[in-house]
């Protein structure tokens, strides 16, 4: 669904890309009240603060970094009006949010190949 939203904002429809900003909102939301309550489910009570807390700073860095990613993106190519820029490095974000999931994936992946083997 964030994918979604993000690819039909990225679209830059005049007036029908607003359609895409509520259920990317709201999938974002989700995203986010989903992994509190998986996390609060698996971690043993004596943790839970400690991993909990980690899963806040580790979403504000992901927001922070994929900020500073377009930020450098509007950066290199602020060759005319500011909207016009913007218009032009919009397209960029799902590919780069995409590209980051694929690593996270397989990072993800080779992690828990290893944390089965250790049951």
């Amino acid at each position: 669904m964030v994918g979604l939203g993000l690819g039909g904002v990225a679209l830059r429809w005049p007036i029908w890309g607003v359609v895409f900003v509520v259920p990317l909102g709201m999938a974002m939301s989700a995203v986010a009240y989903l992994v509190s309550y998986y996390l609060n489910a698996a971690v043993p009570s004596h943790q839970r603060a400690t991993v909990l807390s980690f899963k806040g700073l580790a979403f504000n860095l992901g927001y922070g970094l994929v900020s500073l990613a377009f930020a450098g993106a509007l950066r290199a190519l602020r060759d005319g009006s500011p909207e016009q820029t913007f218009g032009r490095t919009l397209p960029w974000l799902p590919v780069w949010l995409g590209l980051t999931l694929v690593v996270l994936a397989v990072g993800f992946w080779h992690r828990r190949a290893d944390l089965e083997g250790r049951r």
